[in-house]
């Protein structure tokens, strides 16, 4: 729980390894649907933060230019 990695995928580890054979995932293709899902969902975040970068720089881009035509 304290290793800082994403709790979705520790959720994903702890079950895979649980005492009780009842709460472990059924087979590997039930983990691999799991591991696409966190990977799919990675995926979509990253490319929102890039998105989010993007835009932020063009902002700061815009608001420099703005405070230079201001200054002339």
């Amino acid at each position: 729980d304290t290793c800082g990695e994403d709790p979705a995928l520790v959720a994903l580890c702890k079950q895979c390894l649980s005492a009780n054979p009842d709460d472990r995932p059924a087979d590997a293709s039930a983990v691999a649907a799991a591991v696409a899902g966190f990977r799919s969902e990675t995926e979509a975040r990253a490319k929102q933060a890039e998105v989010d970068r993007g835009r932020a720089e063009t902002r700061a881009t815009e608001t420099r230019k703005r405070q230079r035509v201001i200054v002339w």
